[in-house]
């Protein structure tokens, strides 16, 4: 099941040591501070995806230059379907969502 699953930590370094003892599993970094060039720091460390707190996407233009990096967005925790709707309109690969009903209703 390694092809559908991604591990995904707050703990950076555990997502380094994670590519040392199983390179093939795929990571993603959640992160809920601004950083400087996130693009740029999740490719130094090795993973495929980020997983930005949603606030951190609104009204930026980051998800091109995410996406142009080879990385993947998987924007969390969205719940409210306005929320959802402009999550989807930036170009995310997904929406993680404690209603994932509620969302799919949203992006109807």
């Amino acid at each position: 099941m390694a092809d559908q699953v991604v591990f995904s930590s707050f703990n950076h370094r555990s997502l380094v040591r994670l590519a040392e003892v199983a390179p093939t599993i795929r990571r993603g970094v959640l992160y809920a501070d601004d950083l400087v060039d996130p693009w740029d720091y999740a490719v130094g460390i090795g993973v495929q995806a980020v997983h930005p707190g949603g606030w951190l996407l609104r009204g930026r233009d980051d998800v091109p230059r995410f996406h142009a990096a080879g990385l993947g967005v998987r924007v969390w925790t969205i719940d409210e379907p306005d929320q959802i709707r402009e999550a989807a309109a930036l170009g995310v690969d997904a929406i993680i969502t404690n209603d994932p009903a509620g969302a799919r209703a949203a992006l109807g």
